[in-house]
């Protein structure tokens, strides 16, 4: 990273607070290139990334616009310049998928604006005023909501969001408890206490009955490693039996294979649908994501990007525009060009730029066409008796 790519954010602190402490300045742990999610870092897990990986290229490949109050586009906004160049150090694809991932992992993403960059943030305190207000601490210092926004993926707190690391660590700390009891269990061989039977009454007077009980007894103490075996020579009306343990080894053990797809469950959709989409259906698999998972999030962080721009009470709002179109095989994206051309929803120059063919600009190609297969409701009984009366005439 160069010297001069976190100018930006550096001189808005700098000014916002008369600071010049480098360090207390890189609260960020994304400026100061040291992005560790604790121990708890759950990207480890295979199954996860891969869910991870493609909801945040999803959001990423997707295109910002401003929109008026009247829901059309608004042409060369000078909040697009801001979006579409974020940063001096992450391109746009990499601050919307950075974005993303800090989202569903930490619960919740702290984007600030300085000037007309945007960055995302760490070490930033959220707090509710008793007049109701929403103001943030940073180093010591109050931001308000005109400066930062806190993109919460919403649990039970309106103070804070909820993340995959939350669960995770929620989880994997009943799935450590849980393998821990069985570990003890089978290092005790499978026996955690014992019941000594002898066909006599238990005499504290009896010195040779106590004495062979206390006997017998620090030899079952001394059974610690697995796979131990210890003999026992017992007098005759002397007989020992096992405890079962009360740790269910069924139930742990389907304990320990459930998590990881719990925490799959965790971003919104069942990845075992997902996954048999993927296998049959491209555009199916694209539509379930988007519809389930990613929709939510893009309406989630559209909302709070338009009152950091524009305030609460402006218009104009800021949208993310995912074609889905892009997760099309060629022959789908034929059939639903020709489709679209056939209703009067494309041209023929538009069909051609779905699939990936230059525009002819010619007055054929610029028309809108109707099919003559296609019959209005209003037509089909006058179409019906004409066909009648054909298939009579032809009799």
């Amino acid at each position: 990273m160069k010297g001069g790519e976190n100018l930006g954010i550096r001189s808005w602190f700098n000014q916002r607070f008369r600071k010049r402490s480098k360090q207390k300045l890189l609260g960020s742990s994304i400026l100061s290139g040291q992005f560790v999610l604790a121990d708890e870092n759950i990207l480890s897990s295979s199954d996860i990334y891969h869910y991870l990986l493609a909801i945040s290229n999803m959001f990423a490949c997707g295109k910002w616009e401003i929109e008026d109050e009247n829901g059309k586009n608004i042409i060369n906004h000078s909040a697009l310049k801001s979006l579409n160049n974020p940063n001096g150090y992450l391109t746009p694809f990499e601050f919307k998928r950075l974005l993303v991932n800090v989202y569903l992992l930490q619960g919740e993403a702290f984007v600030i604006k300085a000037g007309s960059q945007l960055h995302i943030m760490k070490g930033i305190t959220p707090e509710i005023t008793d007049e109701g207000i929403k103001q943030f601490k940073y180093d010591g210092h109050t931001l308000y909501q005109n400066e930062v926004r806190q993109i919460k993926n919403m649990g039970l707190s309106s103070n804070s969001g909820h993340g995959l690391i939350d669960l995770a660590r929620e989880t994997l700390e009943g799935v450590m408890n849980a393998e821990k009891a069985l570990t003890d269990k089978y290092k005790k061989g499978g026996l955690l206490a014992y019941l000594m039977k002898i066909d006599t009454h238990l005499s504290p007077k009896n010195a040779v009955q106590n004495q062979m009980i206390q006997a017998i007894q620090s030899q079952l103490e001394e059974i610690q490693d697995e796979g131990k075996t210890v003999i026992i020579p017992l007098p005759k009306g002397y007989s020992i039996e096992g405890f079962e343990s009360p740790v269910q080894d069924d139930k742990i053990l389907s304990y320990l294979n459930v998590y990881k797809p719990e925490l799959a469950k965790f971003l919104g959709f069942d990845p075992d649908a997902y996954n048999a989409l993927l296998k049959v259906d491209l555009e199916k698999a694209a539509i379930y994501l988007k519809a389930f998972v990613v929709d939510p999030i893009v309406q989630n962080v559209c909302e709070h990007l338009s009152a950091l721009y524009f305030g609460a009470d402006s218009g104009k709002r800021i949208t993310l525009n995912i074609d889905i179109k892009k997760y099309l095989t060629m022959s789908q994206k034929i059939t639903n060009a020709a489709s679209l051309v056939r209703t009067m929803v494309y041209t023929p120059d538009d069909a051609r730029v779905d699939v990936g063919a230059e525009r002819l600009n010619i007055d054929e190609s610029t028309k809108l066409y109707a099919s003559k297969d296609l019959v209005g409701l209003d037509e089909l009984a006058d179409l019906n008796k004409s066909k009648m009366k054909e298939g009579e005439s032809t009799g």
